[in-house]
């Protein structure tokens, strides 16, 4: 990926930064005695206030400054003393109140321009039941709170202080870093600096009770948005007393003027005719003009449209220039259109159009003369925005008026958080298309000059000075970099998205592991890969997404899956049976995501193994002496997780089997037992020499 001015001036702040020593101690090195910053560089502006004064601090605000949810911005006042800036008055009020004054900017910037935001605050209570809070904050020119760096002691009864950044969304949703007590607070007193610093993964707070947390992801940003005011606030807690010292002693705020932009611009002063050519273009958002030849011409100052064939209804010629970079709406900066229209005479009839186009031919935006009413000097000049399904808003007449002539400059704006806007003379300015609607991904490939003539009515002259386009081209992050990601396996609901400020969307490549997943045109919207249910590992993800005139952007995301389940058996009941009985046996049920082997013990012996796809095992208990057996099971996964089972097996003995131990143990070499019945008796008798017994012989 390219380098880009301000991401690296970035990190060479966060660097310095992190080696400036930020201690928490009466003889800690404050802002005012740090490093200076580097800001050589012509494009890096700074604004510092030491606190010795309140000039800068003119603006008094109203109750539309609430910092926080419940404050309340009482009148109160801050005063200066020794080299800081401390409130003399809170006013009275219930809950949190104080005094807010901010700073006006000379020329507010983008959110997307801040480099860092450092405050150095102080803080002490030494008494109980005291509570205080000082912040700084960055407002938008709706004197809505964007970011703040805040110093507070909540806590009623003791002396701890805590240092927190927060940020405010446009909709009134609220983020800030870790404010739990007592891990992230200090011990008043409390002196330190608190610094907001942002790259392109995020912004961040760097505080000696915190370290250096993410406050947001970079997608999270709204990076138009408008940074307009500076603004201090002090505050107390009902009537409770505020702390005794409550300090700001030194502001700074950098940002980049330009980080590495530039003002792509297409200017056609109309001397000449070359870039546009005579081409039949289907125009969808204009179905009642039928195409027919004809020519535009050029005298040399303007361009105008000489000859029209004849034709039916409405019908004219199209000459089409083909931009040589394509660029996006979203990239607009301004569109200006020059032209002059004579309608003061009766028998005058026509329409003329100068659009930029997409790829389809299809209008994004327009200046449109229109005079369609035959035999009067009826119509108007319009401003034309319009969607991809074709409708849209225009800036003009609402109804057709006397129109004689015209003779100024149509133009066109994206502005930030507001949308596209037209100024047409004489109707004024208008918000064509809102922010939150515009299909700002829409390619603006051509501009077209278009005449049309009703019949054989004579048309309406009509001549173009001059088209001029400027495109923002800046170094917006072309390709976010979402966080890493760590997941357990099995787990689900797990996905990497990647967002993207590019002109011209191509397509898009995703893979992993060096291997293409998948492939396909992109336009220009957010791209999310589903990452579940992977084995344990550690894959990389890499998107390439390619733009432009042949340019790309390459960003890599690790997934770490791990496995620390282990498998789970059921507990089968302990059996008991006769000796020399069958159909005995143990059945285990382990379950596992990714199963691996298996092993039997009988009494501490292995006696069986092998792998283990996840199913059932069973083993037969037949044939065992009478006794007690344990036999244990243990089941291990890929990733060395391992459960055990054990089963108790007794056997047990019946009177066969005693009758056939007392044979075989009365039977010894050299020896037979002879078995006599005498009177229902049972008489044995061991024949010596004999190896067996007949209990009919006479012997």
């Amino acid at each position: 990926m390219k380098s880009h001015l301000g991401v690296i001036l970035v990190g060479l702040l966060g660097i310095m930064l992190i080696l400036t020593p930020l201690i928490n101690s009466p003889s800690s090195l404050m802002l005012d005695h740090q490093t200076t910053l580097d800001l050589s560089s012509d494009s890096i502006l700074e604004w510092h206030h030491d606190c010795s004064n309140l000039t800068a601090f003119n603006g008094t605000s109203d109750g539309t400054w609430s910092y926080f949810p419940g404050d309340i911005v009482s009148v109160g006042s801050f005063s200066v003393a020794d080299g800081y800036i401390n409130a003399s008055d809170y006013d009275t009020d219930s809950g949190w109140h104080g005094p807010v004054q901010y700073h006006t900017l000379t020329k507010p910037f983008p959110l997307s321009q801040l480099l860092s935001l450092e405050v150095e605050i102080e803080m002490d209570a030494t008494a109980d039941d005291r509570f205080g809070k000082v912040a700084v904050a960055l407002q938008d020119d709706e004197n809505k709170s964007i970011v703040y760096l805040k110093v507070n002691d909540d806590w009623g009864g003791t002396d701890h202080t805590m240092g927190v950044a927060g940020w405010w969304f446009p909709n009134g949703t609220h983020v800030y870093t870790p404010c739990t007590y007592p891990e992230y607070v200090a011990q008043e007193p409390y002196r330190e600096t608190l610094t907001l610093t942002q790259n392109s993964t995020g912004i961040f707070l760097d505080s000696p009770r915190i370290g250096d947390f993410k406050l947001l992801n970079h997608e999270e940003l709204n990076g138009s948005r408008m940074i307009s005011y500076i603004s201090i606030v002090m505050q107390q807690y009902d009537t409770s007393p505020a702390c005794e010292t409550m300090r700001i002693h030194d502001i700074r705020m950098t940002w980049d003027s330009h980080p590495e932009s530039e003002i792509a611009t297409w200017h056609h002063d109309c001397s000449n005719i070359s870039q546009f050519k005579n081409q039949q273009v289907h125009l969808n958002w204009y179905n009642l003009l039928s195409w027919s030849n004809g020519t535009w011409s050029s005298s040399g100052e303007y361009l105008y449209c000489s000859s029209i064939d004849s034709g039916t209804s409405w019908h004219g010629p199209t000459y089409v220039a083909e931009l040589n970079h394509v660029y996006t709406l979203g990239q607009l900066g301004n569109f200006s259109v020059e032209i002059e229209a004579i309608n003061d005479v009766v028998a005058y009839c026509g329409k003329h159009t100068i659009y930029l186009a997409d790829e389809n031919f299809d209008l994004i935006l327009a200046v449109h003369v229109n005079d369609a009413w035959s035999g009067l000097q009826q119509g108007g000049v319009y401003a034309l925005h319009r969607f991809n399904n074709y409708t849209g808003t225009d800036l003009g007449p609402s109804a057709p008026d006397s129109f004689t002539g015209f003779n100024d400059i149509v133009s066109f704006r994206v502005e930030p958080d507001v949308g596209v806007i037209a100024h047409n003379p004489g109707y004024g300015e208008a918000v064509l298309c809102a922010w939150d609607d515009a299909e700002f991904s829409r390619k603006i490939k051509y501009v077209i000059l278009m005449s049309a003539q009703l019949d054989s009515n004579t048309l309406m002259p009509f001549r173009v000075h001059d088209i001029l386009l400027e495109f923002n081209t800046g170094s917006e992050p072309k390709l976010s970099h979402p966080d890493d990601v760590n997941y357990e396996a099995g787990t689900i609901g797990h996905s990497i998205v990647w967002s993207h400020s590019v002109s011209c969307p191509l397509s898009s490549e995703i893979y992993r592991n060096s291997s293409l997943l998948e492939s396909d045109s992109w336009d220009g919207s957010s791209i999310v890969v589903n990452i579940d249910n992977l084995y344990p590992g550690v894959y990389n993800y890499t998107n390439v997404i390619h733009f432009g005139d042949d340019e790309e952007a390459v960003d890599t995301v690790m997934v770490t899956v791990v496995d620390t389940t282990s498998p789970e058996l059921t507990h089968p009941t302990d059996i008991e049976y006769e000796v020399n009985t069958t159909g005995h046996s143990i059945t285990w049920v382990p379950s596992d995501l990714m199963p691996q082997s298996f092993e039997i013990h009988l009494n501490g012996t292995l006696i069986e193994s092998g792998s283990w796809n996840g199913s059932s095992i069973t083993i037969s208990v037949d044939g065992l002496e009478p006794g007690a057996y344990e036999y244990t099971i243990v089941v291990t996964d890929t990733s060395g997780n391992y459960d055990s089972d054990s089963v108790l097996v007794i056997v047990t003995s019946n009177w066969w089997y005693d009758y056939g131990n007392l044979l075989s143990t009365s039977i010894t070499a050299g020896s037979i037992l002879v078995i006599v019945i005498v009177g229902g008796a049972i008489i044995c008798r061991r024949r010596a020499g004999a190896t067996y017994a007949d209990p009919y012989s006479s012997g």
